[in-house]
């Protein structure tokens, strides 16, 4: 390839760095244990990827730099990898335990306050991770200028290196640092017991963290009893008094929840009286109970504890009072062992439950006048809250579609004003709708008189078909009797093939 240089106006031949035949660049990147890296070449080693012709300048030999060994970067390394010393710190004449974390990753270094010699109990925040300096040596803090028995300072805080554990160690063997024996930390001076012991009562005592000691200990049990409601007299027996719930007292945060037992239906099953939560002793118990049967309900508390349920006792849920008849074998175990009572207290009641309420549902009548759409729609309101339409006969309709049967026809029992009055029933083959129109005279207008709707069979639970538009049959259609008179040519020609019903009031 013929190539121009622009300062000098030269042309030479410049090999093209697309051509096949052209030499191939050195590879510069390599993998290294799963990682990509860039081949560390000597300065006069470096690959020629531009060419003979075009050598790179090279650097003088002062700025060159020290082509170090290849190795996996520090964050891959080291990763999650922590020196952990134990120390301690003489403070207002007290001895403090802390733990010192350095960590091998970026050499920050993090210390916590220890609550004991072994480190066993939580540990409370001291210093943040950061890099930190020696205030005695004036030397960033590493791994290698930490060694047991030496004195460390961060923040004024001289810190006295007593042991490290068996990662430490080794990791500091390996690396050149090998560490003498751990040294004894001490015992703590009688003040500081002292105020540890008191910190330490005045944290336990905390409702939070009371709350969180006592879900620890009791979480996953739950104490279930049975009860119902309680007799009443026959004159004021409520239909629902046969109905059985099971409560259940959970004993890590003292919440109860009711659950009704006696499933009068599929959908009733397993249904929440009450939904879990503290219940109020004000709404729980009433005046009389708490007075007489129960001294405990002074103890401060001011939701219902587990030593206010047992057998026999009444709650008020909300207005509503439910009888405890019977208990579990381990809510039954539980109370023998923490309370004062025996077996014989836990016994189960004999309660005679009266017999459930068969309950039916009684679907009002659809009279066709003060109903909106037809039967099989108000039927479809009844059952679902989101009612979907009706399903039609798609074969009826594809067969019978635009097929009318007519029939002319007058009130049965008319009336002097209604004497006159001619009708004419037209019956649609295709879904087995009525409508009727009456026919135009002197002094009176036509028009429709029934929408098209299909019209219920008296006494019967079909509606009316085409079987029952025989010729002086008489039609009841909603509080109007008609008879019929005559057919047009197409229903003549119909009923030929199929006869109708003959006689009496359809």
């Amino acid at each position: 390839m013929l190539v121009q240089e622009y300062w000098t106006g030269e042309k030479r031949e410049r090999q093209d760095p697309w051509n096949e035949t052209a030499k191939r660049k050195n590879q510069t990147l390599r993998f290294v244990d799963g990682y990509a890296d860039a081949r560390e070449f000597p300065v006069d080693e470096l690959p020629d990827v531009w060419g003979e012709e075009e050598a790179i300048p090279t650097k003088p030999n002062s700025m060159q730099k020290e082509v170090l060994p290849n190795s996996l970067p520090k964050w891959v390394k080291y990763d999650r990898q922590v020196l952990r010393f134990f120390a301690t710190a003489e403070e207002s004449n007290e001895t403090r335990f802390f733990i010192l974390y350095f960590y091998l990753v970026d050499d920050t270094v993090q210390v916590e306050i220890c609550q004991d010699s072994k480190g066993s109990r939580p540990h409370v925040p001291f210093i943040n991770r950061h890099i930190a300096t020696d205030g005695l040596t004036g030397n960033t803090i590493s791994f290698s200028s930490l060694q047991v028995g030496d004195r460390v300072e961060i923040f004024k805080h001289v810190f006295q290196l007593c042991a490290c554990d068996a990662f430490t160690r080794d990791f500091l063997k390996e690396h050149g640092c090998p560490q003498p024996a751990n040294k004894e930390m001490g015992p703590k001076s009688q003040k500081s017991q002292e105020a540890e012991s008191a910190s330490t009562i005045a944290y336990l005592n905390r409702k939070s963290n009371l709350d969180k000691r006592q879900f620890y200990k009791h979480d996953g049990q739950v104490l279930c009893f049975t009860a119902c409601l309680p007799n009443y007299l026959d004159d004021q027996t409520p239909p629902d008094s046969a109905r059985t719930f099971a409560i259940r007292y959970f004993l890590g945060d003292d919440t109860m929840e009711i659950i009704e037992t006696s499933a009068r239906k599929r959908t009733d099953q397993f249904k929440k009286f009450l939904v879990r939560q503290l219940l109020p002793k004000k709404l729980a118990f009433n005046s009389e109970f708490i007075a007489t049967d129960s001294p405990r309900q002074f103890d401060g508390r001011l939701h219902v504890h587990w030593k206010d349920l047992r057998i026999g006792a009444y709650l008020w849920i909300f207005g509503r009072e439910v009888l405890l008849t019977g208990v579990d074998s381990f809510t039954k175990q539980w109370y023998m062992e923490h309370s004062d009572l025996n077996a014989n207290d836990m016994e189960a009641l004999p309660v005679h439950l009266p017999e459930p309420c068969p309950l039916t549902r009684k679907v009002a009548e659809h009279d066709g006048i003060a109903a909106i759409g037809s039967a099989e729609d108000s039927m479809q309101n009844c059952l679902s809250l989101l009612p979907k339409p009706c399903r039609k006969d798609w074969h009826q309709w594809a067969e019978n579609q635009g097929r009318v049967l007519s029939v002319r026809v007058h009130f049965a029992n008319p009336s002097k004003e209604d004497k006159e009055r001619s009708f004419v029933l037209q019956y649609y083959l295709e879904d087995g709708t009525i409508a009727i129109f009456e026919e135009m005279q002197k002094g009176r207008q036509g028009g429709k008189f029934l929408g098209r709707t299909k019209v219920p069979r008296p006494h019967t639970d079909g509606y009316y078909t085409e079987r029952d538009l025989s010729v002086g049959n008489r039609l009841l259609i909603f509080g109007h009797e008609y008879v019929l008179e005559s057919y047009d040519e197409y229903t003549r020609k119909f009923f030929q093939e199929v006869p109708p019903c003959d006689g009496g009031i359809a």
